[in-house]
């Protein structure tokens, strides 16, 4: 029988634990870490040893090595389900990777090209083009060297990451590395065959930006008609494949109308939805996005009409604790090589074309976020509200303050958060 992990299975071996996770049944598993030697060898195509025959047998019992993995259907969690073991490991693992400075989890922008024009966007108004942007090939010596930094989870993004006309190969090239693939993508440019392809990969989930519960109310938000009806037609072509899907929904004064609406089709869907609540300053400092962030008193509203689940960035934090997990546990890397703390941060380490990504992950900006702690925080170790804020260094910084500051919109958000749960009661 072949003893190569089927395609369904990322895994990743630290120090003391191994990280194993199995797509078709959504199942997270925590080994020990001699288990991650064992996986190594059967990637390899190696025997067992002598003393691993029964880890191997438990592993085949587990379906680990199927090789033609049956797809399930998506279903949406039940309000108010308690967490499952999965999610309690991988919490568990991003703190394990902020306490020995590991990136567990790394975003990879492939692209800032995009063929929307969505009201909210967050990215200056120039049209990017695709001069520049890493090749192929110099993605996958950044994925060998994020493997070996102890990267699991990796999630593309962009602009819209399927104008790149290769990113099935990257994904590929991840899924090959045993990386967790997620993607965040507006659905505009998956057809049929692109949905196919990129199934059989065995992504461990697929986001799809959606701002209305009709083409009327999407397209109009988005520029570009149409662009509901593929959309939609992706989350359910991805959700009938077997593929985890979500929609997710920025919340603000155009949507807001409607997203109840819209939340009560994908409830009869059984697509699970994601809402960000704060629409962010442009990265280059223009505020016109904020413009269109709702009043608190109606966010408290939708927030406990829709269940939304709080921030909980500082629940429970020392004062020797790190405020985030920026440049600890996740990272991020633009699509010219460049890598930062995060996918908001913009504190460039340099770029991957220069120095290998061991050397800029122990660059001096990286380092300089690592000394700042809770107890550093203006204001935010004695607020009220701490313990539902998602506060953000990034969006302190885009709107005015400093490192050790808090954006309002922060505030806002924490204090729509205890309204909302304090009128559940």
């Amino acid at each position: 029988m072949n003893l190569i992990p089927g395609p369904h299975i990322s895994y990743r071996a630290y120090p003391d634990r191994t990280i194993l996770i199995d797509h078709r049944t959504a199942t997270t598993y925590e080994l020990n870490d001699a288990a991650g030697e064992t996986l190594d060898r059967l990637e390899r195509g190696e025997a067992p040893l002598a003393g691993e025959q029964e880890f191997v047998d438990e592993l085949r019992d587990l379906g680990i090595f199927d090789t033609a993995p049956r797809p399930i259907p998506s279903v949406a969690p039940s309000e108010g389900a308690a967490p499952t073991i999965t999610d309690e490991i991988f919490t568990a693992l991003k703190r394990y990777g902020e306490t020995h400075c590991i990136p567990v989890a790394a975003t990879f922008s492939v692209t800032y090209r995009c063929p929307l024009a969505c009201h909210h966007c967050f990215f200056d108004k120039k049209p990017p083009t695709a001069a520049g942007e890493l090749t192929l090939a110099e993605i996958e010596t950044i994925f060998d060297q994020l493997r070996d930094a102890g990267t699991l989870y990796l999630t593309f993004t962009g602009g819209e990451p399927f104008l790149r006309h290769d990113l099935l190969d990257i994904v590929a090239a991840g899924r090959k590395r045993r990386f967790a693939v997620s993607l965040l993508t507006s659905g505009y440019l998956c057809d049929e065959p692109t949905l196919d392809k990129l199934a059989a990969l065995w992504p461990e989930s697929v986001q799809v930006s959606l701002y209305g519960p009709d083409g009327a109310t999407h397209d109009r938000f988005t520029g570009v008609s149409g662009s509901f009806d593929r959309a939609i037609a992706t989350l359910r072509g991805l959700r009938d494949r077997g593929v985890s899907v979500t929609a997710a929904v920025s919340i603000n004064t155009l949507t807001a109308p409607t997203v109840r609406e819209l939340a009560a089709l994908l409830r009869a869907e059984t697509i699970p939805l994601s809402c960000n609540i704060t629409m962010l300053p442009s990265r280059g400092g223009v505020t016109n996005p904020t413009a269109l962030n709702i009043p608190e008193e109606e966010l408290a509203a939708l927030i406990a009409d829709l269940a939304i689940p709080h921030g909980d960035r500082l629940a429970g934090k020392g004062p020797d604790d790190a405020p985030c997990a920026a440049a600890r546990s996740v990272v991020a890397i633009d699509p010219y090589g460049t890598v930062l703390p995060c996918h908001e941060l913009e504190f460039p380490a340099g770029s991957l074309r220069d120095k290998s990504f061991a050397e800029l992950w122990r660059a001096l900006p990286f380092e300089n976020l690592r000394r700042l702690r809770f107890g550093d925080l203006v204001d935010c170790p004695d607020c009220r509200y701490r313990a539902v804020c998602g506060r953000c260094p990034a969006l302190a910084l885009r709107t005015g303050a400093t490192i050790t500051g808090h954006a309002a919109l922060d505030c806002r958000a924490a204090r729509a958060f205890s309204t909302a749960g304090k009128n559940s009661v």
